[in-house]
């Protein structure tokens, strides 16, 4: 049985129909739809973040139209490329012992899904919230090549209808200098039981942007 897809769960043909006009308004108002600013500031997407967004989620945390805004920019810059879904391989998974200072491989047609095996890494979405299984990242980086935007995927299931998030953006220089900082152990455990399960956990934007790095790094080699 297929895994559910976070894009299409969340937007669909729907989306699809509108995503041509972005591009569209883009290019006549020349802006760089790739720069997450430039994306947030098109009249289009602003309508379209009105059309998706929760009131009642805006009112009782309102941090959370950043994350709204993340979203619809790494689903615009996933259906551009092609829509690429990268499996990662637990099997062919390797961790250096240190990181040192690695430039950050190219990403597939500039933006892609990074799919994890099932219930091997969690998060969490606060301090305080419940560890989540991460599902996969969403990855695009600017065509000028300064911004990166991750979107972690947690807690991704069809009952549910929807998923968690956590989003994360970057310069380029700055996810550099926070990978050349990585130190084993890598990812451990946060959880009551989780070395016993095998699980390993992502306690901060450092180790989403690691994660990320090294699942590129095994993927285009």
């Amino acid at each position: 049985m297929n895994r559910p897809n976070p894009y299409e769960m969340t937007f669909g043909e729907a989306i699809e129909t509108r995503f041509p006009s972005v591009r569209q308004e883009a290019r006549l108002s020349r802006k760089d739809a790739t720069d997450p600013a430039q994306f947030a500031s098109l009249p289009t997407v602003q309508r379209i973040l009105t059309d998706i967004e929760s009131p009642s989620l805006l009112d009782e945390r309102p941090a959370a139209a950043a994350e709204y805004l993340m979203l619809l920019y790494s689903a615009f810059r996933f259906w551009e490329g092609g829509k690429v879904v990268l499996q990662v391989d637990r099997d062919d998974w390797t961790e250096p012992a240190a990181v040192g200072a690695p430039e950050l491989p190219e990403i597939p047609s500039g933006a892609c899904y990074l799919q994890f095996p099932e219930h091997w890494f969690w998060a969490q979405i606060e301090e305080t919230a419940p560890h989540e299984p991460l599902d996969g990242i969403f990855l695009a980086r600017s065509a000028d090549g300064r911004q990166l935007v991750l979107v972690a995927v947690l807690g991704l299931r069809v009952e549910r209808g929807g998923f968690s998030q956590v989003s994360l953006t970057v310069a380029s220089v700055e996810a550099e200098e926070a990978l050349a900082g990585a130190t084993a152990p890598l990812f451990p455990p946060l959880m009551d039981g989780g070395s016993e399960a095998g699980f390993r956990s992502l306690g901060s934007a450092a180790d989403l942007l690691l994660l990320a790095h090294l699942a590129l790094v095994q993927i285009t080699k």
